[in-house]
C-alpha cells in the first residue's frame, strides 16, 4: 500500500507525530510518501525508508505570534498559495491520502480540491470548540492575555467558515472524540485510534525518576503555552507546596504568552521557578523529562490525547493531570499519576506533594507509566491505521 502523508504545518508536535506514524506504517511494510513544508520541527526524525516531498513554505505562525503581529505577511501569503500543490497528489498514485492534523484555519481557504479516487483520511487529535467565540472564563483561563484571546477568536470563527477538505473518514484519539466527530459527519466512518507513546523523545536508559535520583523534586510543563493549558493552577500549586518541599523547582518549558497574572506570581517566586519560554530544540527534550520527578498536564478542558503525556510515560515519569477528557483513564486508573479538578490548585499541590515525597510511589507510578507508553506502541498504531485505511 501507497499511503500519502500530508503535514501543512511545521510547528509544534504534529511534525513529530507525522514522522513517528510515516515511519511505523514503513516498518509494517508500506511505501511511504510525505508531502510537507520546507521545514519543520521534525526533519532530522523521517527515516531514510519514508520519501518527503518539500511542497509547501512554512509560515511559522502561531497565536502568540498572531496576537504580538510578529509575523511575516509576505511568508505566510506564500505559504498559503504554495498549497496548491496539494492538487498534484495524484501523481504520487496514492492508495490512501492522510491528513495527519486538520490544517490551521488561515490555509483553509487556500487548499484545492485533491482530484483522487481514493480515501482520504484526516486525524482530528482533539475535536473543536462547538461556540463561535472563546469566552476568558469559561473556554479560555481568566487570566488569559487579550491579544491572544482575539487571535483565538479569530481562528475560532475561520474554523466555523471554512472545512474544504473532502475527507472520506477520521482517526480520533478517544472515544468521546469519536462520538462527537460522528455527531458531526454521521456520513463518514469514524476510528478511535490512541496517541502514540513518542520514541524520538524516549531514553536511552530504561530507568524511572525514583530510580534516576529519588531526592530530586522537580516538576516539569512541556510544551505550548496555549489558553487550554491552565499554568496559574501549576504556579498556584508549586507556591503551596513550596511552603513545605526544599530544593522545589517547576520547570515551564515551551512557546507561548504565559498570562499576566500567571506571570506577576512567577516573578514574585523566582527562586520556585525555572522558565524557558521558547521552543525547545528537539535535543534538549529527553534531558527535561530525564530530570522531572512529576509531569503536570494542567488542561482546562482536552477532547484528544496530549504528546505530552505519551513523552511523560515514555520516560517512566508520573503524571498529574486535570480530570478532563480521558486523563483520569489514561493516568489515574492506569496508575500512572494522579488526576485533579480543573482550577484546584490545593487538590493538585496533595497529589504533587504525595508523589514528590514518596520515592516508592514514584517507582509504582513510574513503572505503571512505562507500561503504558508499551501500550500506546506506535508499531500497534501503524497497524490500526493501516486497517482503517484498508476497511470498505
Amino acid at each position: 500500500m501507497h499511503a500519502v502523508l500530508v503535514l501543512t504545518t511545521g510547528e509544534g508536535g504534529i511534525p513529530h507525530y507525522t514522522a513517528e506514524l510515516a515511519n511505523s506504517l514503513h516498518e509494517i511494510g508500506n511505501k511511504v510518501t510525505v508531502v510537507k513544508p520546507d521545514e519543520t520541527t521534525a526533519d532530522e526524525f523521517f527515516s531514510s525508508g519514508v520519501e518527503t516531498k518539500e511542497w509547501f513554505s512554512n509560515p511559522n505562525v502561531s497565536f502568540s505570534k498572531i496576537s504580538e503581529l510578529d509575523l511575516s505577511v509576505t511568508n505566510v501569503v506564500k505559504s498559503c498559495l504554495s498549497l496548491r500543490e496539494l492538487s498534484r497528489i495524484p501523481e504520487l498514485n496514492p492508495d490512501v491520502v492522510h491528513f495527519t492534523h486538520k490544517p490551521h484555519s488561515y490555509l483553509r481557504p487556500f487548499l484545492p480540491n485533491i482530484d483522487v479516487s481514493v480515501p482520504i483520511v484526516e486525524t482530528r487529535h482533539e475535536t473543536e470548540n462547538t461556540r463561535l467565540l472563546r469566552i476568558p472564563g469559561r473556554d479560555l483561563p481568566a487570566q488569559e492575555n487579550m491579544k491572544v484571546v482575539a487571535a483565538m477568536n479569530v481562528d475560532s470563527v475561520l474554523r466555523h467558515t471554512f472545512d474544504p477538505i473532502q475527507t472520506d473518514r477520521y482517526i480520533a484519539h478517544t472515544e468521546q472524540n469519536k462520538t462527537d466527530l460522528q455527531e458531526k459527519y454521521p456520513d463518514s466512518p469514524v476510528e478511535t485510534i490512541p496517541h502514540g507513546a513518542f520514541r524520538i523523545f524516549a531514553p536511552e536508559a530504561d530507568t524511572t525518576p525514583a530510580e534516576r535520583d529519588p531526592d530530586e523534586n522537580t516538576i516539569l510543563f512541556f510544551g505550548n503555552i496555549t489558553g487550554y493549558k491552565d499554568l496559574n493552577q501549576l504556579v498556584e500549586a508549586t507556591i503551596r507546596l513550596g511552603e513545605e518541599i526544599n530544593d522545589l523547582t517547576t520547570v515551564i518549558a515551551g512557546s507561548g504568552n504565559l498570562p499576566d497574572g500567571t506571570s506577576e506570581l512567577v516573578d514574585a517566586h523566582p527562586d520556585l521557578f525555572d522558565i524557558k519560554n521558547e521552543f525547545i530544540p528537539n535535543a534538549e527534550v529527553p534531558e527535561l523529562f530525564a530530570q522531572a520527578s512529576v509531569v503536570v498536564v494542567p488542561h482546562i478542558k482536552q477532547q484528544g490525547h496530549s504528546g505530552t503525556m505519551t513523552i511523560a510515560f515514555a520516560h517512566g515519569t508520573p503524571v498529574v493531570a486535570t480530570t478532563v477528557g480521558e486523563y483520569d483513564q489514561l493516568i489515574r486508573k492506569s496508575g500512572s499519576g494522579y488526576t485533579v479538578e480543573p482550577g484546584d490548585d490545593e487538590m493538585m499541590a496533595n497529589s504533587l506533594s504525595a508523589i514528590l515525597q514518596n520515592s516508592e510511589l514514584r517507582r509504582s507510578m513510574g513503572k505503571n507509566s512505562k507500561r503504558m507508553a508499551a501500550e500506546l506502541s506506535w508499531d500497534s498504531v501503524a497497524k490500526q491505521t493501516e486497517q482503517f485505511y484498508q476497511a470498505n
